[in-house]
């Protein structure tokens, strides 16, 4: 069985900035080595929000697909599509897709957009720029489950 102690140090020691920084897996690596920690029956809204936050940082560490001048709706959406990486956006795109629907989750400047049974779509705006990284489905069921939401359906 494990002592909360070290179930505890195990967390801080997860948490900390530079295993994040220079962590050379995926999200779904960092996933399973966070996962056995996420089923803790004593685990806190404070601790998950930690989680959720670490693991939003991490995907923000993707490759950044700049807004090309000119372009138009149609290549917008399928550069925005590719996931993996971070597409640049403009306000009003960022706009457009925080008011067509509601978002699946909120906090602060960051959303999670989806249509029907589509995978996430993370938006957020930083230094005056806006950007969204469009997740795989497991990374939405992930993400969906530590924010506690539900998966897109």
């Amino acid at each position: 069985m494990i002592q909360s102690a070290h179930v505890l140090g195990v967390v801080a020691h997860c948490l900390t900035a530079p295993l994040l920084q220079n962590c050379p897996t995926s999200f779904l690596g960092m996933r399973a080595r966070l996962s056995i920690l996420s089923h803790h029956s004593t685990r806190s809204d404070q601790w998950l929000t930690a989680v959720l936050r670490s693991s939003v940082a991490f995907l923000r560490q993707a490759e950044t697909v700049p807004r090309p001048d000119g372009e138009d709706w149609k290549a917008m959406i399928a550069r925005i599509h590719v996931t993996g990486t971070i597409a640049e956006i403009n306000a009003d795109t960022y706009d457009w897709f925080l008011e067509c629907l509601p978002p699946k989750y909120m906090n602060g400047g960051l959303f999670a957009f989806a249509e029907g049974a589509e995978s996430l779509k993370l938006f957020w705006a930083r230094d005056g720029k806006h950007f969204v990284r469009p997740l795989t489905w497991d990374e939405t069921q992930e993400f969906c489950r530590l924010a506690r939401i539900a998966v897109p359906w």
